[in-house]
């Protein structure tokens, strides 16, 4: 990740612009959020500076759970939860344009990272952006970034998120390429 001063400004304005432009016309929660943003950091360079970790559901940040009450608290999203599906679904609060604007230097500055990484997302469940992130972040953290083995990519994921079949990874990891 690139390291650069960044400011809490431009965490809230980036939230709020992935509601708009992910949320709302498909569900867009919590797990997928860390997710997106993960691949914001780690593919395209976005430097938003949240530390990730490998939890439950994937690559997750206590900051960025945090980052997004603070929004939410200053209307810049709005949380629902669906009871029935067990889910949140995050949607551009009533005041997203103006926490966009707060932070529009900065979404301007990586407009066509964010862009990139949005539509690359934007079509995918939050169980596929799991399986990807799970797949940046093993090949990240296990030194696998260049030359990498694919049988020894698939087996660590599969260790790691067993409810994934090898042809799903195989998959994400030509998703990736794509990419």
């Amino acid at each position: 990740m690139i390291i650069e001063q960044f400011n809490e400004w431009a965490r809230y304005a980036l939230i709020t612009h992935l509601a708009k432009e992910i949320g709302g016309s498909q569900q867009f929660g919590k797990k997928a959020v860390q997710k997106v943003v993960y691949l914001l950091q780690e593919l395209g360079r976005v430097p938003v500076g949240f530390r990730f970790t490998f939890y439950t559901y994937g690559v997750f940040s206590s900051e960025l759970a945090n980052t997004l009450g603070v929004v939410e608290g200053l209307e810049g999203i709005k949380v629902d939860y669906d009871e029935n599906q067990n889910t949140y679904r995050i949607a551009p609060g009533v005041k997203a344009g103006k926490l966009e604007k707060r932070g529009e230097d900065f979404l301007i500055r990586y407009k066509d990272a964010i862009a990139e990484i949005v539509s690359f997302a934007k079509p995918r469940t939050a169980k596929r952006l799991e399986l990807i992130s799970t797949i940046v972040f093993v090949k990240k953290n296990e030194d696998l970034d260049n030359n990498f083995d694919d049988e020894k990519l698939i087996q660590r994921v599969r260790e790691l998120k067993p409810q994934f079949d090898d042809q799903e990874i195989m998959a994400g990891i030509s998703a990736l390429r794509d990419f």
